[in-house]
């Protein structure tokens, strides 16, 4: 069984393909199958120099995508925020709303029991009595029957 090449850091360097954190360890080692020097001291100071300004450029990179991206940040914030309570102050006012439209129909509903009773009232008051005057008051409407029954019950007979 064939062993799997072991790569150096060099070597990885060299080929633009260095993502030292995805390697298995069993591929690293400081020296290449290939029998080439070590790595010296010297080498690897010169790595980590490289190493550190590619570190400081991202950082920089980095710093200056997040002050770009900052104030967009902050308005939608902003945005939100706003957007957050004029829904809270339309669902208070719809609350409102609903129990005032409830009252209303309360209320109408009264007023339309009352508009009915009051036509009913209407309708027995215009009952009409043949031989007593209209205009008799309500309280008078007993001894006016009292007085007239003798001709309303002459006048009644004598229809049949």
């Amino acid at each position: 069984m064939k062993t799997p090449r072991r790569t150096s850091i060099k070597d990885l360097l060299q080929k633009q393909e260095l993502n030292f954190w995805s390697l298995p360890p069993s591929q690293l080692s400081e020296t290449s199958d290939d029998n080439q020097t070590p790595s010296t001291k010297g080498d690897i100071q010169l790595l980590l120099a490289e190493f550190r300004k590619d570190i400081k450029v991202l950082h920089q990179d980095f710093t200056h995508t997040l002050k770009d991206h900052e104030e967009p940040v902050r308005q939608i914030d902003w945005r939100l925020t706003t957007l957050k309570t004029a829904s809270d102050d339309q669902v208070l006012e719809n609350v409102d709303r609903t129990a005032c439209i409830k009252k209303l129909e309360a209320n109408y509903n009264l007023l339309q029991d009352k508009l009915n009773d009051l036509g009913n009232r209407s309708r027995r008051n215009n009952v009409c009595i043949g031989g007593i005057d209209v205009a008799v008051l309500p309280l008078d409407l007993e001894t006016q029957v009292k007085t007239s029954l003798p001709t309303i019950w002459a006048q009644t007979v004598m229809c049949f």
